[in-house]
């Protein structure tokens, strides 16, 4: 999934409120046990905060099952979750090289930075309940 940011870049857009979904793929989160997996729905915003810089935020959830790590019952888990990150679009910025991972000819590569955040925030372990 990829935004256009190239007004925002030039300075003459912002980005409010735009909502997107996406699936994510088959065996994604399989090193967390996660099956049934939602699609993951966004809103997203985007702004030229300072020269030569994207200031994003993206707001997003989706829902799975997991098995509880120490009964094994199936727990139905629900993730609301946020990024705010700053892309830097000169080689000033310290984290150039990174940031230039998520973007491509002027768009943003937005589900690719939500699915390695997703990876970064998933539970290592689920339990069923506080007592299991």
């Amino acid at each position: 999934m990829k935004l256009d940011v190239s007004g925002v870049i030039s300075g003459k857009a912002v980005i409010d409120n735009q909502y997107l979904e996406f699936e994510i793929p088959d065996g994604y989160l399989e090193e967390f046990g996660a099956e049934d997996v939602s699609k993951v729905k966004a809103r997203i915003d985007v702004r030229g905060q300072i020269e030569n810089q994207l200031d994003v935020r993206a707001d997003y959830n989706f829902h799975y099952s997991v098995p509880c790590s120490r009964c094994l019952k199936k727990v139905l888990k629900e993730e609301n979750l946020e990024i705010s990150k700053v892309i830097f679009l000169d080689k000033k910025g310290e984290d150039y090289e990174d940031d230039l991972e998520y973007l491509e000819d002027n768009q943003l590569l937005v589900e690719k930075m939500i699915m390695e955040d997703i990876i970064f925030k998933m539970p290592i372990r689920v339990l069923c309940s506080e007592d299991c």
